[in-house]
């Protein structure tokens, strides 16, 4: 769909554990640094199958955005989410 980059087990709970521990309960609240750049520091270590469920939500978020945003940003955000994954260049 995105990046032929499937992984297994992504929507599995302990890989929602872990991205629920990485973003939900570590928020990274800096001021003057991007949603994206908080978002990839949180994933930092992450498993290819955290990372992978990130940019699914990610992507699930932005069929419903609160502003407008134009589809090719909302492509450009997941497929940089995605980019991130370990095993993404492999």
């Amino acid at each position: 769909m995105l990046q032929p980059i499937w992984l297994d087990d992504v929507w599995s709970l302990p890989v929602l554990e872990e991205l629920y521990q990485r973003f939900v309960l570590q928020p990274d609240v800096r001021r003057g640094t991007s949603f994206m750049e908080k978002f990839h520091h949180q994933l930092e270590g992450a498993t290819p199958q955290c990372f992978q469920l990130a940019a699914e939500c990610l992507y699930v978020h932005m069929l419903a955005p609160e502003e407008i945003i134009w589809p090719e940003t909302k492509l450009d955000l997941v497929q940089t989410a995605l980019s991130w994954c370990p095993v993404a260049s492999a």
